[in-house]
């Protein structure tokens, strides 16, 4: 949903301290110039403008299978499955369709996704790791009656469905996979009589570019996940921001690497949608292995890798990064989690390549910051300043007012611009805690900005998790061990890890013969592998809260610092 196209009025490169703070003493502006006019396209035609011209250059290889797909397969692929699955994503009468995806990364995400799309539907990515518990709790949320799933998650997957809205299966692949029903995505995505090669206009003239297009699953600043609601202009602008700082240095040859999770929003915009926006060549994974992405290197001779904090702190101290060959690369781009800069520094002086940050969040399309390629900060650590068109802030925890640059003047970091969300689904007052009336967005994040308009994050005000760049919601976790009836109370924690960044940790209060083990054992049951208790468990005889009955989880982290 398109709020606000503002126009920034400094020139890329030459940033302004009067510029920064034209609008108001302590409101930054983008330096990297204006946006273009907002696109009219829906996200499927968008990013597929020039792919009929391709041809066989490859638009993406994954690594752990060895299979790759080009831009005219891409293009039939995702035309063909659009036609096959028109009639039943009909955006006319009883309303459009929402389809849930289940896979790692694979060749196929894209034609599915945007064939998706095309046929006038909603597509919400769900995360391979999930538990039956977890990924029937996004389908009954985003209300979807179709899932398409990678065979390898399919047991989990028909588990999940049992007692929900879901009316067909698809799987990825050609083959049967032996379930009554399930319908293989190579059948719909196969030649066809009639495909539809752009989005026809019955779609056109029930869904604008302001409309829904994709529902990922985000914590926000606290609580059960939420459905995040990001309309199709949200994301087309949102390429259009990072192609600023980062399309100058992708030719039309050009190959990223990224094993980031397709169904996580970093991977999903700026890994997979804007390369082939730029139709570029993507390299990425099923699942990460510091070996294979080290001989993918080496073989695809990518200039640019987005990564995350866990990898690069890999890049920067395994001993096997001196058996391969990295000259290729030129610049990494670390986000989803913060980077410290010394890790930072440690990449750039081994590989003699260089290492950014941006920074970002689903209900920003993902993109909110972003660290230019020619205005690197001297020891760093930055996130860099606003993307184009985005206005930003750091506010008074207190009074809420906007704080002047310097370290000193640490507060929440607020965003506004046209990439913000439309809101969460179905939680309106959800949707109120975090965007104001006039567009801000209150991300959570504990930051101060410098004199040149640079954001550095110092803390998090919001309750979230983050285990190598993965979500956990404290409340989240806190439900699942509520659901032992032999624990009467719980609160959970974020703890400090060297290698996870953060890892949660349950205080809980026994109602009968429960031990460490057992409670540990339960929860990994039930939730995916980056959510389980690797903190441990604290027996206590009482959870402190507030006289409302809110869990004083502040208390509870300076309780258990206390100790160590």
């Amino acid at each position: 949903m398109l709020r606000h196209q503002l126009k920034a009025k400094c020139l890329i490169g030459k940033l302004s301290n009067a510029c920064l703070r034209s609008l108001s003493s302590n409101i930054q502006q983008s330096p990297f110039g204006p946006l273009p006019a907002a696109p009219t396209d829906l996200l499927s035609d968008f990013i597929a403008h020039d792919w009929a011209k391709c041809g066989d250059r490859t638009f993406i290889h994954e690594g752990i299978t060895n299979s790759s797909l080009n831009y005219e397969d891409l293009a039939n692929r995702t035309a063909n499955f659009a036609a096959s699955v028109a009639d039943e994503v009909s955006p006319a009468g009883s309303g459009r369709t929402t389809a849930t995806v289940f896979s790692p990364n694979h060749v196929d995400y894209l034609p599915l996704v945007a064939g998706f799309l095309r046929a006038g539907g909603i597509v919400s990515p769900a995360n391979p790791l999930y538990t039956e518990y977890e990924l029937r709790g996004q389908i009954e949320k985003s209300k979807s009656t179709i899932l398409i799933a990678h065979p390898a998650m399919l047991e989990t997957a028909m588990k999940a469905v049992k007692g929900t809205d879901i009316k067909k299966v698809i799987v990825l692949g050609d083959s049967d996979c032996g379930v009554v029903g399930a319908v293989p995505f190579d059948s719909l995505a196969g030649s066809h009589a009639n495909p539809i090669m752009s989005t026809p206009d019955y779609v056109k003239s029930a869904v604008s570019p302001a409309d829904l297009a994709l529902l990922p699953f985000s914590s926000g600043t606290t609580g059960l996940p939420k459905g995040t609601m990001l309309s199709h202009q949200n994301i087309t602008i949102n390429l259009q921001q990072f192609e600023a700082p980062e399309g100058k240095y992708m030719s039309p040859n050009s190959t990223l690497i990224s094993p980031l999770p397709m169904f996580h929003i970093y991977g999903f915009t700026a890994s997979l949608l804007h390369t082939a926006k730029k139709s570029n060549t993507l390299v990425t994974m099923a699942n990460f292995d510091l070996p294979r992405f080290c001989e993918l290197v080496r073989e695809f001779k990518p200039e640019r890798a987005h990564l995350v904090p866990p990898i690069i702190l890999g890049i920067a101290k395994h001993p096997i990064i001196d058996n391969y060959d990295f000259s290729s690369l030129k610049m990494v781009i670390s986000a989803a989690a913060p980077l410290g800069a010394e890790v930072e520094a440690g990449v750039r002086e081994r590989l003699n390549i260089g290492c950014k940050q941006a920074w970002g969040m689903s209900e920003l399309s993902p993109v909110g910051t972003v660290t230019p390629d020619d205005n690197l900060k001297s020891g760093s650590g930055t996130i860099g300043p606003v993307v184009s068109g985005s206005e930003g802030k750091i506010v008074d925890l207190e009074t809420g007012e906007a704080l002047p640059p310097g370290e000193s003047n640490t507060g929440e970091l607020c965003i506004r611009g046209p990439q913000v969300m439309m809101g969460y689904l179905d939680e309106p007052e959800k949707t109120r805690e975090c965007l104001t009336s006039d567009g801000w967005l209150h991300t959570g994040d504990i930051a101060y900005v410098d004199e040149d308009g640079y954001y550095f994050i110092v803390d998090r005000l919001k309750e979230l998790i983050k285990y190598k760049g993965f979500q956990v919601a404290p409340a989240e976790l806190e439900a699942v061990i509520n659901t032992n009836p032999k624990v009467a109370d719980c609160a959970v924690i974020p703890v400090e890890d060297a290698q996870g960044g953060e890892v949660p940790r349950a205080y809980a209060v026994k109602s009968g013969d429960i031990d460490d083990d057992e409670l540990l054992a339960y929860v990994e049951e039930r939730v995916s592998p980056h959510k389980k208790l690797r903190g441990g468990v604290v027996w206590v005889d009482e959870i402190p809260k507030s006289a409302a009955g809110k869990i004083l989880r502040r208390v509870v982290i300076d309780m258990d610092r206390s100790k160590n």
